[in-house]
């Protein structure tokens, strides 16, 4: 064979070689495309399984609690009702007590120093007032015991989870009503949310996802500290600003922050799964979640979720 043929068969062989190779990674980004849609699926599937088993257990401790919670309140009501009545007649006694005057009635006077004596002695001006202070307080905590359990109700939509027009701030009052005694003596949450404000998504992961935050920002804080949660209409979508002035995230671990088992928390306090469950949230909702944070500055979130979603037809 001539040097020409070599050259032609060398240049064809390295042509067909050369598609070969471009075939074969056009197969490898497919598979590579697939298995990432694989994963995806597989996540969703799993946040769905979890919050099907969360919104089941949040419906089943709400109703073991409202019955007894029910009939607490009923009786304590009627106490409330009974030492009102107690109290009247133990403020006629006292007055009756101290208009005895007939000083010639040995039995009489006799009587009104031992009942004076009594009263001191038990210190019954203290007992009436502490008394009904304890059962106001006891009607404050059935009061709050009811809003929790209202909260857990509403939380609770994953036995028939569907996609549905979400009120943000309806969103927020309920889950904060949920971890109200978590983050109360942490935190202070301010709310600068427009009541009219609505996006297209499943309410109970959302709820989640807000919880977490809150949870996070609150747990971040050494002292008594702010997160201000303000939101607005952005590009067919809404942006959620959750903002905290906590002690702040260092530059290292903000890049690991929403990796899953990632967590800055000592052992057994945290999982490293909060975070990272919050993003596949947001982007199975074809959202999108950042984070700005500064050390001894505070964090802020910026989720923004769109108005109109299309996710409900993907699951």
């Amino acid at each position: 064979m001539s040097i020409d043929g070599y050259q032609e068969a060398y240049y064809r062989e390295r042509s067909a070689r050369e598609v070969a190779e471009g075939a074969l990674e056009d197969k490898a980004r497919e598979l590579y495309y697939i298995n990432e849609q694989l994963k995806t699926k597989q996540t969703q599937l799993i946040i769905s399984e979890k919050m099907s088993s969360l919104g089941q257990i949040s419906a089943g401790i709400a109703h073991e609690i409202n019955n007894p919670h029910s009939y607490i309140t009923s009786n304590t009501n009627t106490l409330i009702d009974y030492f009102n009545h107690i109290i009247d007649f133990f403020s006629l006694l006292k007055s009756e007590i101290d208009n005895i005057v007939d000083m010639h009635n040995a039995p009489l006077i006799s009587l009104k120093k031992k009942l004076r004596d009594i009263w001191q002695e038990k210190d019954f001006d203290y007992i009436l007032s502490d008394v009904t202070s304890i059962l106001h307080e006891n009607e404050e905590g059935l009061r709050r015991i009811r809003r929790i359990v209202d909260g857990m109700k509403g939380f609770s939509h994953s036995a028939d989870s569907k996609s549905q027009h979400v009120n943000l701030k309806k969103c927020l009052d309920t889950v904060l009503k949920v971890i109200d005694t978590q983050v109360r003596n942490k935190c202070k949450v301010k709310i600068l949310v427009e009541p009219h404000l609505t996006f297209e998504g499943f309410q109970d992961q959302i709820s989640q996802v807000l919880m977490n935050m809150i949870m996070n920002g609150a747990q971040a804080m050494k002292k008594i500290g702010i997160i201000t949660i303000n939101a607005h209409p952005d590009n067919s979508g809404i942006l959620i600003l959750i903002k905290d002035n906590g002690n702040g995230i260092s530059p290292e671990n903000l890049e690991k922050l929403f990796t899953p088992f990632f967590t800055t928390k000592p052992v057994g306090v945290g999982t490293g799964l909060g975070l990272s469950l919050c993003y596949e949230i947001i982007k199975a909702h074809n959202g999108t979640i950042e984070v700005e944070s500064k050390l001894g500055v505070g964090t802020t979130f910026k989720i923004w979720l769109p108005v109109c979603n299309t996710s409900d037809s993907q699951r």
